[in-house]
């Protein structure tokens, strides 16, 4: 009895649901079929006005703003073309010149160039005749210069622009070499002085001779020593 009763239940149930399906699905179907809505056209009227200020009657115009000034363009910058590296000039110093002037015998020794009474009186020759500086007229030949070293000029002197010409004293033996040296007129500056002295200090000379005998004398020489920057 209780089986019976909970099956027809269940049917009634079960056909309710499959009736309330049929009705849905059927709404459905046909609301996909029906046509869509045409949607009403809406008509608008309007007036064309050209300007608002003629109707008014008004006459001010809404001024037009200025045009926008034209921002400064900023210069071209000038690429300045790359020059190769110019070479450096050296600075050329003053270039210094030393020079010496030929000799000039002021004496000389005669005793060992004049002849005695006796050797003129055998030989015929009459005596030298010593002149004024101790030297004899013509019977002594005047010294040369065999071998010379340049003098150096100063470093110090060529900096400060030392210019000037000694003249040097110089005895000269029956060697050839050089004995006394003394300054007989100095440039102003000892150090060119010194040097020239120094220098000439190793200079080798040909000794005076007397003609007549043939045989070498001292003597005393000047010699100028020139010292300039050009």
């Amino acid at each position: 009895m209780t089986y019976a009763y909970h099956w027809r239940k269940a049917m009634a149930i079960s056909l309710c649901l499959h009736v309330f399906l049929v009705i849905a699905a059927g709404h459905l179907i046909a609301g996909l079929a029906s046509p869509l809505p045409v949607p009403t056209e809406v008509l608008l009227e309007m007036d064309l006005v050209s300007d608002p200020a003629e109707h008014s009657g008004n006459s001010t115009a809404v001024a037009e703003p200025p045009p926008p000034l034209d921002a400064p363009k900023p210069a071209p910058t000038e690429i300045s073309p790359i020059l190769p590296p110019q070479p450096e000039t050296p600075v050329t110093e003053p270039e210094p010149v030393v020079t010496t002037n030929e000799l000039t015998m002021t004496k000389a020794e005669t005793q060992a160039a004049t002849p005695t009474p006796n050797q003129s009186a055998s030989s015929g020759i009459p005596p030298a005749v010593p002149t004024a500086g101790g030297s004899t007229r013509s019977a002594i030949s005047a010294p040369g210069i065999l071998a010379k070293v340049d003098p150096v000029y100063p470093a110090a002197a060529r900096q400060a622009g030392l210019e000037g010409t000694v003249v040097l004293r110089i005895e000269i033996l029956t060697n050839g070499r050089p004995g006394e040296i003394a300054v007989a007129r100095s440039t102003g500056h000892s150090v060119l002085d010194d040097a020239a002295i120094t220098a000439v200090g190793k200079w080798r000379f040909v000794p005076a001779k007397d003609r007549t005998s043939g045989r070498t004398v001292a003597c005393t020489t000047t010699l100028p020593v020139s010292f300039r920057l050009h």
